[in-house]
Order: structure tokens, then sequence, then C-alpha cells
């Protein structure tokens, strides 16, 4: 009996049934015949139909609908609002979105509901409870998203059949496309710490970029942080591989965790490591087999952080048998993720960089390092308990021009910056940057903390389309 086979006699509740991960689920489960289920939105349904398409901003306003009547369509319990979480007790399994853990609406009822011993599933779980292909599974601090988007361009590239699951609101699940993937083809999915959680699979290829203070308020601790990491290896099996950042000291001793074969890659050479920067070239070696992939320079992402997530990708295609020379092309003609060091437009000699993405401190120190030209930075929002020591003296001592909006973050990095400008709008912001950047100049926006997109660039409001508004000076 397989794993849907085992539920199809459950009372199942799935809890936030706005959100990509877990409409996806409601779906799949019923069209796989679970019909004991049990689905809770803590908005109202007026209010639902938003919310869903905020959640579900990968697919177009067509496919939005589709989804949108499919899953208010199922034939189940719905509890909305005031009845959200009734009965909760009652199920014999709970599947929730990644983050339901960070919602105080959920407190008691799931926490009591855990706490109980119901089991608590997540998308993920399902991926690799039936995902019949080897999976490659990325996670790290920073680096991950551009890491899988690269692995998946490879695969792409060589012309392999690829199926990939990303970490943000702009990736479309795969879940609905299970029964379709076959054993040999590619699997690619993004891991991130709040999938990690009660994940209890590891996936043939384990990835992590890096590893650094982040997301503390979540797990109590950074040492409890780094645990969670440290699962996507933990359950492999001497037939796997483990490609780990040597450069990375906490991520490197990820390899005492796992049976599998570790794998180090580094920007520097070493004859400790599979993959390396040497020479100016990005080189492999596997079972003795040196192999000059790409000159450093024919990449067109920026930044030595870049040039680590490239090795890693190469080194978890090649050895899911992509051939060199498809590695090779397909390092040179990857242009980056969206909203990771984005290009969106050069505009009277001046760059700029859309780096939403990056909610950390060394996200955005990276994001700086990667440009030898002036920066203008923009920044702001919501403090995870972080450590913004380092950003700040390197803003003090390489960047032209800090603009930062309102948040907690905020307030603790601008109290140590030597000089900076507080605006309140990111239209603000953009017009401001553009006003005092001269030619040669870049304009990054790079928050260095949490909740920037909800904060601040939603909608009409977002960077990119201000940036395309300016007009030439």
């Amino acid at each position: 009996m397989d794993f849907i086979d085992s539920l199809k006699e459950k009372n199942i509740h799935i809890v936030g049934i706005c959100g990509a991960e877990t409409s996806a689920i409601a779906r799949y489960l019923f069209k796989s015949g679970c019909d004991n289920i049990t689905l809770h939105d803590f908005n109202t349904p007026d209010e639902f139909k938003n919310i869903f398409d905020i959640s579900h901003i990968s697919h177009n306003r067509d496919e939005r609908e589709k989804i949108l009547r499919e899953t208010l369509d199922i034939p189940a319990t719905k509890n909305f609002k005031n009845d959200y979480l009734n009965d909760i007790m009652t199920a014999d399994l709970i599947f929730v979105g990644q983050n339901w853990f960070n919602y105080d609406f959920n407190r008691p009822a799931l926490f009591d509901a855990k706490e109980a011993g119901i089991p608590f599933y997540t998308i993920t779980e399902l991926y690799f409870k039936m995902i019949p292909a080897p999976i490659i599974g990325v996670t790290g601090t920073n680096g991950k998203t551009t890491t899988s988007n690269l692995i998946l361009h490879i695969f792409e590239t060589a012309g392999r059949r690829v199926y990939f699951s990303g970490n943000d609101r702009y990736s479309k699940q795969i879940l609905e496309q299970i029964d379709s993937i076959k054993q040999d083809d590619a699997v690619v999915l993004e891991v991130s710490n709040r999938q990690l959680t009660s994940l209890e699979s590891s996936p043939h290829i384990a990835v992590v970029t890096n590893i650094a203070h982040d997301h503390i308020e979540e797990h109590g601790s950074f040492e409890s942080y780094i645990d969670v990491k440290k699962k996507l290896f933990i359950f492999q099996t001497e037939n796997d591989y483990a490609i780990i950042n040597f450069d990375n000291e906490i991520a490197r001793a990820f390899a005492t965790v796992t049976k599998a074969k570790p794998l180090f890659y580094s920007v520097a050479p070493s004859p400790t490591v599979s993959a390396c920067l040497k020479n100016g070239y990005l080189c492999t070696n596997l079972a003795g087999e040196e192999i000059t992939l790409v000159a450093a320079d024919e990449l067109r992402i920026k930044g030595s952080h870049n040039i680590s997530n490239a090795l890693a990708a190469s080194l978890a295609a090649l050895l899911s048998g992509v051939s060199p020379l498809a590695v090779s092309n397909a390092l040179k003609s990857f242009g980056g993720v969206k909203n990771r060091l984005e290009f969106v437009r050069e505009v009277s000699g001046i760059k700029f960089y859309n780096d939403i993405s990056s909610t950390s401190p060394p996200a955005t120190i990276a994001a700086i390092k990667a440009f030898d030209a002036p920066v203008i930075l923009i920044g702001g929002g919501v403090d995870k308990n972080m450590e913004f020591a380092e950003l700040c003296g390197l803003i003090d001592s390489r960047v032209k021009k800090a603009i930062f909006l309102p948040g907690s973050a905020t307030d603790k990095i601008t109290e140590r910056l030597k000089s900076f400008e507080a605006v309140e709008s990111l239209q603000i912001a953009v017009e401001l940057a553009y006003k005092v950047a001269e030619e040669g100049d870049v304009v990054v926006l790079s928050p260095a903390a949490a909740s920037f997109f909800t904060l601040y660039s939603s909608g009409k409001k977002g960077f990119n389309r201000a940036v395309k508004r300016l007009k030439r000076k």
C-alpha cells in the first residue's frame, strides 16, 4: 500500500488553504481519492480570493481562477475565520504550510494538536514519499534559490526532463505532476528550514550552500537552527551524495552527520575539494578526472557567492549524469533568478538591480560585494534577531548612499551608520536613489531584513515597476 492509499480512510485536516502549498495538497488528495477532508482558513470567505491570488502569484490569472475554483469545489467541511480550527483535535493527521508555527492565530489549537501526537505533514513530506525519481535537495541560509534554479537550468539545457519546486511564491508546486514523474527524470527541490522541521527523509543528492545567523526567532537558538538544516542530510544512505560548501565552517561540519559520500566545493583550490575556482576557471574533479567548465568572467551572475553557487550546481548536475559540455553551456547562459540580484534596467548610465529576496545581512553583504562600481543601497524591514555589525561596517566603507524604509531592523542598522537617508515608501526610495546616482553607479534593492515585500513592494508599488517609470536625466 502506498502512502496515499494509507490516507484514504483517514480523517484529514488541511490548514491554511489560501496558501500555494496547502491548496495544492487539498486538490491532490481529493483527486487521489481522499474524501474525508476538512479545510481550514483564517480568512473570511470574502477575503479568501484576494489572499489566494497573492499566494498564487506564480500562476497567471486564468490558472489562478481555475485552481481557486477547484479548491473551493472540493466537497469538504470548510472552516473559515470564526470556525477556524474547529474539530482539529479529531484529525487523524494534519497537513500544514511550512510557516504554520509563526502565526499567532494557530495558538494554542495547532500546538495542542501537535503536542497530543497528531501527525503533521507538509507538501515536502508528500514529495519525498511520492516522487519515484532521485531528488536533488538544496538548502542553506543564502544561495539556495539561485543554486537550485541553476541546477534546473543545467538540466533543461542538457535536454533532460526535470521537475522543480522552489521555496517562494514565485515557484509553482509540482504535486499534481507526480504521477507523470518517471524514475529516470530529474527532480530539484529547494528546501527551507521551515520545510525541514518535521522532515524525516533525505534526498539522493543533498546540497548545503552556507549557514549563517538567521531565523533564530523561529528555532529559539542558532544551534537549533543548525540542527534543523542538518536534517536534509541525516537520513541519507551510503548510496547518496552530500555536496557541501567547504568555505563555510558550519556547513563543512555537516559531513559528519551523513552516511552519504561528502563532496566539498570552494572558491579556492584545495586537494580536499571536488569543485573549485582555479586560476580564474570553475573546475571539478570527480573520480580523479579534472574538468575545466567555464571562466568565472563568463558567468552572467555577479559576485564570488554566485561562483560558489555555480560550483555546487555543477557538482549536482555532473553526479546526475549531465555532460560537462552541457554544464558549461548552462553556466554561461544562466541569467539569474527573479529578485536575486536581478538586473532590471539601465537608465542614464545607472544600473538598477532587484535583490529583494536577500532578507538577511549575509545576503546583502554578498550583494554589495558583487559590484566594483559605487553602490546605492535600498533596504530595511523587520528584524529577525540578526547581527548587523558586519553589514553596517561594509555600508560605511563601500556604499555611496544608504536609503532605508521603516522597520525594527532599520532601527538597529541605522543607529550604527555614519550616514543614511530615511524614507517612507519604495517609490520615494527609488526616486531618491536615481537623483543622487551618477553614470556608472548601481542601485541595489537588498533589504537585509524580513517582510520587505509584504510591507513595501506588493502590487503597483513594486521596485521593478518604479524603476521602469524613471525618465532619462
